[in-house]
């Protein structure tokens, strides 16, 4: 009998012991490569940040920085393969070199773009590339650990384009405080008195021309810094009327510049340069300088000429606003010529607005002439709310060519503002919206519209029946019988237009009416004047008839 002795059982404990070891210095290896590419991205992140930083380089060029040097990584992996004489592999790393290259180009072009979303891609792409040339180089090939490496890279290049990003402002902010804290009322109103003056005399100049090239390179950080800097320091050296007239159109000529070249380049830049334009007005005028107001609406309607000729739609609603932030303060400062100059711009707004079919502007230009309207009925002896009246109109009737939903939705709102301007107006005013309503329902009744004829003739009905109800209103007579004139032709006009419903809304306005002893006698008397009117058939007076269902004498 044989007795075998196991000898192998002690060799594999030993084997086990032995793969273990090598296995967590294989993974204690493999950390170390991870944290050392980490660090070395890092290091070259920061360090080239902060040199840059103090030789007051560039900043946006850190993400090529990063971008060549894993190019340069890559190069010199390829020419280790080379001398090596290892061929499968140059393949591959060609691959990455050409890769490396066209990233670089990219970091080089998208920095070069100086929008906050083109200067962070350009840091993570620099950086992410940086780090994956340099995981390459230690053969760090695992996708966990690479996957880990790339996300702290992106995290970093964050974390780098924020502070540098900082960084920048701070450095403009400086540039254009160093400028323009020596800037003086006096220089302003000197070089403003110049009929000829040269770029060396102005001391805006040198923000001025910071300012468009920061247009022209799609530099938004020194573009708006440089905006909000001129702003205020116009705003806060403004004085004496005469002073303040001069500052705002010394600097809006400046504005009005700068404007027409963001035209060919970005509408968001043109949108923040008629923001200062409307805030240097608004400011001029609280200062009281109507002419400083209507300087900066006159700088205003020009570069709103030219993006009506551009086809720029987009910034019609800051058109508006802007206008609307000039003319509210001027209203409320009584600076009646500066009103009546604001209301020609929100009728240029308003008209290119339905032409372009922009309803949001459309509505806009309503809320600001509603609130101008308000300002007006609380100030005494005002000139211009018969001109906000007309304005309005005139702006309707141009809505009545749009298409279907668009025109019903603009005209509503139109009727909701005339509304609920005959509230708050004088008696005087109020005729006023009276005869504009009655100018649309004939227009509308023209154009063979019967729902905006028939809104009208309700709105209408409504502004007769509120005065007859008042008995306070020691006008309701006149504001009655306007009101039932103003039916009447609507009613004559849908005749020949044959809109039936229209003139049955008509007969259905005057049966109420008319059960008030004041408006009695004043819708008989016109009832028989549309009688005159019928035409051929008595078809559609038969139907103002039946709506009407009172006696006709």
């Amino acid at each position: 009998m044989l007795i075998t002795v196991n000898t192998a059982e002690p060799n594999f404990e030993k084997y086990l012991k032995i793969k273990d070891s090598v296995n967590m210095e294989i993974l204690l290896t493999t950390i170390i490569d991870t944290a050392m590419v980490i660090g070395l991205t890092a290091a070259f992140l920061f360090a080239d940040m902060m040199i840059r930083h103090n030789l007051k380089m560039d900043l946006s060029g850190i993400g090529s920085d990063l971008a060549i040097g894993a190019f340069s990584v890559q190069i010199s992996v390829i020419a280790a393969l080379l001398t090596a004489e290892v061929t499968p592999e140059i393949a591959t790393d060609g691959m990455l070199l050409a890769l490396f290259g066209s990233l670089w180009a990219t970091t080089l072009w998208q920095s070069s773009k100086r929008k906050k979303v083109n200067y962070t891609f350009s840091f993570i792409t620099g950086t992410t590339i940086f780090s994956i040339s340099v995981a390459h180089l230690l053969e760090l090939h695992d996708p966990s650990l690479l996957g880990l490496v790339v996300a702290v890279a992106v995290i970093l290049s964050y974390i780098g384009s924020s502070i540098t990003k900082s960084l920048y402002k701070e450095s403009i902010v400086k540039e254009f405080d160093d400028i323009l804290g020596k800037v003086t009322s006096y220089d302003l109103i000197e070089i403003s008195a110049k009929q000829t003056a040269r770029d060396v005399d102005d001391p805006l100049s040198p923000v001025v021309d910071s300012i468009r090239c920061a247009i022209r390179n799609n530099d938004e950080d020194k573009f708006r810094t440089g905006l909000q800097k001129i702003t205020t320091v116009t705003k806060n050296l403004m004085t004496g009327v005469k002073e303040t007239t001069e500052i705002t159109r010394h600097v809006n000529s400046h504005l009005l510049e700068m404007g027409l070249i963001a035209l060919e380049k970005d509408s968001e830049a043109t949108k923040d340069i008629v923001n200062s334009i409307g805030t240097i007005g608004a400011s001029a005028s609280k200062h009281g300088s109507q002419a400083g107001a209507i300087e900066s609406l006159v700088a205003m309607l020009s570069l709103f000429g030219a993006a009506k000729r551009k086809h720029k739609q987009g910034i019609q609603h800051q058109f508006a606003e802007s206008a609307g932030d000039i003319v509210r303060t001027a209203a409320k400062m009584k600076h009646e010529s500066a009103v009546e100059k604001g209301l020609l711009m929100f009728r240029e707004i308003g008209d290119n607005a339905v032409f372009s079919g922009d309803t949001s502007t459309m509505t806009a230009v309503n809320e600001e002439m509603l609130e101008i309207a308000r300002i007006a009925a609380s100030k005494e002896y005002t000139t211009y709310p018969r001109s906000i009246v007309i304005t309005m109109r005139d702006i309707g009737t141009k809505v009545l060519r749009l298409e279907s939903n668009e025109r019903q939705d603009a005209f509503k709102k139109l009727m909701d503002s005339f509304r609920k301007m005959g509230k708050i107006m004088s008696h005087r005013d109020v005729l006023e919206v009276v005869w504009a309503m009655r100018d649309l329902g004939i227009a509308a009744s023209r154009e063979h519209l019967g729902d905006e004829t028939s809104r009208t003739i309700t709105e209408l009905e409504e502004v007769g029946t509120t005065a007859l109800k008042d008995e306070s209103y020691e006008k309701a007579d006149e504001m009655v019988q306007q009101v039932i004139i103003s039916l009447q032709e609507i009613c004559i006009s849908s005749m020949r237009s044959e809109l039936t419903v229209p003139v049955g809304a008509v007969g259905t306005a005057f049966s109420k009416m008319e059960k008030y002893d004041e408006a009695a006698s004043m819708i008989q008397d016109s009832v028989m004047d549309i009688a005159e009117y019928k035409t051929g058939d008595d078809k559609f007076y038969q139907i103002f008839l039946e709506k009407y269902g009172g006696e006709v004498y």
